[in-house]
């Protein structure tokens, strides 16, 4: 029994959906981690004692590159999915209907620009 078209191109969606869900779903709780350790600094003398406040070091740099890359993760792929399911279904109409590796590479050029 052959699948008919629409069930077979919602099956082929599920992946890049299910992808970008859970990559959009590991920043925001990376987000609300942060957001957590934020609020709960140590209090000393009725004022919060800042982490830190020295000159930075390359780590810190990193760790602060890192938050701000997650951050623009979680809040801009979530806009860029239709554009991503489109290619994919370009992809699907020009070559073999399974996401290539090129669709996935298409999202983490995204995410690196």
């Amino acid at each position: 029994m052959k699948e008919s078209p629409t069930a077979s191109a919602t099956s082929e969606r599920a992946l890049p959906i299910a992808a970008l869900l859970a990559l959009c779903g590991l920043a925001w709780v990376y987000v609300l981690y942060l957001a957590w350790g934020m609020e709960h600094m140590e209090v000393g003398a009725g004022m919060v004692i800042m982490p830190r406040m020295t000159s930075w070091q390359a780590v810190d740099v990193a760790l602060v590159f890192v938050m701000w890359a997650v951050m623009m993760i979680a809040m801009m792929l979530p806009s860029a999915a239709p554009m991503l399911l489109a290619f994919a279904a370009l992809g699907r109409r020009l070559r073999e209907p399974r996401p290539s590796a090129e669709l996935f590479a298409f999202a983490g050029g995204y995410a690196v620009v």
